[in-house]
């Protein structure tokens, strides 16, 4: 099955966003950066120092998407033998980012860089604490019919046999082994099951519970859209099923995948944004241009965790409060 994943280009490395990032943040003033990182191989420092050194150079419009491990090849990567259970993964995540954030929040307090010459003092080593530590795809066209279009091509140059890799690395299970196009027979064994949980899945992403899955139309599903929903029109049709999903499950904003590169991103600014703009789903502008990510999310000045963020809780000064 790796092979077939090398072959169809399923996650596959690519360059690390982080370090381009900091060359597109040189010639940007209020794009901000959202990038994926693994909680579960990089010690937390290494990250914490990373997106600290990213916030400086983007001037705050630096986010993270917090992510956990599951593949075999990500474990052989950084040198381990087995990949953690579910369970264990998200344990050590919640872990992960309370260490990151006493390190960005706890460790060093406001007005800790000094530079007095005459002082010759650089840090105040009062404000210095050492941390207290015990771990979307939509096809868009003019028309309903060059939308169907363009998902016909995509479908067309998709590789189910990709689709089956990368479905194999999520489960562990090869359903290749299955005849291909007939619909999975599946009983109530542990495998069984998370083939039956992916089929829901799709199902719940498609707005039908109908569906007869077979192999090879998981691994279209898989190589084309993955897990995410693959609405297909004009950019009414799309807006109409973001806004609907924004009224039903209180969604405040939609991670958006790309099918081929640039024509998905050229599709979403020029035909899809302009019609989220005048529903008033989508700003117009930058609330706050050449502000902070943060700032641009909840208002000019804000710039900081608000009190109300979990992270928040382990700045310095609620340390010492509550010492209080």
């Amino acid at each position: 099955m790796c092979a077939g994943q090398w072959k169809s280009g399923a996650n596959v490395a690519q360059m690390d966003p982080l370090v381009i990032i900091s060359a597109m943040a040189a010639v940007t003033k209020s794009v901000s950066f959202g990038v994926t990182c693994s909680t579960t191989y990089v010690p937390p420092y290494i990250t914490a120092r990373t997106y600290s050194t990213l916030d400086h150079l983007t001037e705050g419009r630096i986010a993270w998407n917090i992510v956990t491990s599951y593949s075999q090849s990500a474990a052989d990567a950084f040198g381990e033998d087995k990949v953690l259970p579910h369970d264990e993964r998200y344990a050590r995540a919640d872990e992960y980012m309370d260490v990151a954030y006493k390190l960005w929040e706890q460790s060093w307090d406001n007005g800790a860089q000094v530079w007095d010459v005459e002082s010759k003092v650089a840090y105040d080593s009062d404000k210095v604490m050492k941390i207290d530590h015990k771990g979307f795809t939509p096809f868009i066209g003019k028309t309903l019919e060059e939308a169907q279009a363009k998902y016909e091509a995509a479908l067309e140059n998709t590789d189910f046999k990709g689709g089956l890799a990368q479905t194999a690395a999520y489960l562990g299970i090869d359903l290749s082994k299955y005849p291909l196009d007939e619909p999975l027979s599946l009983g109530t064994s542990q495998s069984d099951t998370m083939i039956m949980g992916i089929m829901n899945n799709f199902n719940s992403a498609s707005g039908s519970d109908k569906s007869e899955w077979t192999p090879r139309k998981i691994g279209l599903k898989m190589a084309l859209g993955g897990f995410h929903p693959c609405p297909i029109g004009t950019p009414e049709m799309i807006a109409d099923v973001m806004e609907e999903w924004s009224e039903v499950a209180d969604v405040d904003g939609f991670l958006i995948a790309y099918v081929t590169n640039p024509t998905s991103f050229e599709d979403v600014v020029h035909l899809l944004r302009p019609e989220l703009v005048r529903r008033g789903l989508m700003w117009e502008d930058y609330e706050v241009p050449g502000g902070t990510f943060r700032e641009n999310l909840y208002g000019a000045g804000q710039a900081t965790l608000r009190d109300d963020h979990y992270g928040s809780g382990f700045k310095s000064y609620s340390k010492k409060e509550t010492k209080v």
